[in-house]
């Protein structure tokens, strides 16, 4: 489903505000996909103007077999061209699995992808009371009820010279998303971890009110952790990890950036079901 304002419902003026009415308009998965690439407002006005998919009116057919790019082949270069020229309005998903914790190796010299306890509690020891928030408009980063004024010096931050991220596969479908679509175009772009008060946010150089650079990458603080990813790193990111839209892609899999000192591994849905819930805080 995605959300756009009612074409004949118009904004009503009352004592107590605005009311603006908003339409609920049913759409096909692909299509769905293509709003979390580029935009909403894009993939509507394409259903506007197509017929047998809405219409002017956005009006949701249950019965309809094609998605609207196969009525508009010309849809796929329009979506494409989107995201190159204007990045993905998406900033960020919730994911049901997400662990930071550092990069540690196995005798043989291969990265474990799979954190203990161990490993995963010196990135969570510092809990917030007050989670991120984030100013999409704005491209600003900051705290609930702080303006997050800190640097690197300051000692509530941890800093660490390698970092292992752990999504699942959903999640990861959408890592050349968050850095075609938002990092490469400035932006940031979050996965926020369902069952705990975990997050951690790409960033790219110009988002205001990061606490990241480029000496110090990897920095944490309280739940909180920001990743620094430059326009040439996110890059070579995204060409590696566009394998991850492949269905044939066998999981766990683990990428790894050496000199960059960041590995992230995509854990299958089996292992992530047979895990136990964290234990509330």
């Amino acid at each position: 489903m995605l959300m756009a304002e009612d074409p004949q419902l118009t904004a009503t003026r009352t004592p107590f505000g605005v009311v603006n009415f908003v339409q609920i308009v049913g759409v096909c998965a692909e299509e769905v996909k293509a709003a979390q690439q580029w935009s909403v407002p894009g993939v509507l006005n394409i259903l506007k103007r197509l017929r047998g998919v809405g219409g002017e009116w956005l009006v949701t057919d249950m019965r309809r077999s094609k998605i609207m790019q196969e009525l508009d082949p010309q849809c796929r270069s329009e979506i494409e061209h989107g995201i190159r020229m204007e990045g993905s309005n998406l900033s960020g998903v919730s994911t049901r699995y997400l662990k930071t914790g550092p990069i540690v190796f196995s005798d043989s010299g291969e990265i474990l992808n799979r954190l203990s306890n161990e490993q995963t509690d010196m990135y969570q020891s510092q809990q917030s009371k007050n989670p991120p928030s984030f100013d999409h408009q704005r491209n600003v980063l900051h705290q609930q009820g702080s303006s997050l004024n800190i640097t690197p010096q300051d000692n509530s931050l941890s800093i660490f010279d390698s970092l292992h991220l752990c999504l699942d596969a959903e999640a990861g479908s959408l890592l050349s998303l968050a850095l075609r679509g938002r990092v490469l175009h400035g932006r940031h772009f979050t996965f926020n971890a369902i069952l705990d008060n975990q997050v951690v946010t790409l960033v790219a150089p110009s988002v205001a009110g990061i606490f990241v650079e480029s000496k110090n990458p990897y920095v944490r603080h309280g739940p909180w952790t920001q990743i620094y990813i430059p326009s040439d790193f996110a890059t070579e990111m995204a060409a590696t990890l566009d394998v991850l839209t492949s269905s044939e892609l066998t999981l766990p899999t683990t990428f790894h950036w050496e000199k960059r000192k960041l590995a992230i591994t995509i854990e299958c849905d089996e292992y992530i079901d047979g895990m136990k819930p964290p234990s509330p805080l």
